[in-house]
């Protein structure tokens, strides 16, 4: 697994990806004189779906090759949506800690 990634809520961590859970479409933007910030797609199935709430949840990327932290933040937004489909899912945008 390349990266994982965990959120926390007080004393309670969970992974929402690694090599048993996934989100979709995450990117990191890392610009110079800016925050950083994460998005991603997450869906029900994920164990971490009902526990996303903005500006108290903590999310950490962890990258598996070099065990460094690439973002640490939280979250700011995590809106639940339907695509046309009818899937499920939330787009949640995160900030860097430096917010």
């Amino acid at each position: 697994m390349l990266y994982t990634v965990t959120i926390t809520n007080g004393s309670e961590r969970v992974a929402v990806h690694d090599r048993y859970e996934r989100i979709a479409n995450a990117q990191i933007a890392k610009e110079r004189n800016a925050i950083d910030a994460l998005t991603f797609t997450i869906y029900p199935d994920n164990p971490g779906y009902e526990l996303l709430h903005p500006f108290s949840t903590t999310i950490t990327v962890t990258n598996g090759k070099t065990g460094e932290t690439e973002f640490d933040g939280r979250i700011i937004k995590a809106p639940p949506s339907m695509d046309a489909n009818g899937q499920i899912s939330k787009a949640v945008t995160c900030e860097g800690i430096e917010a």
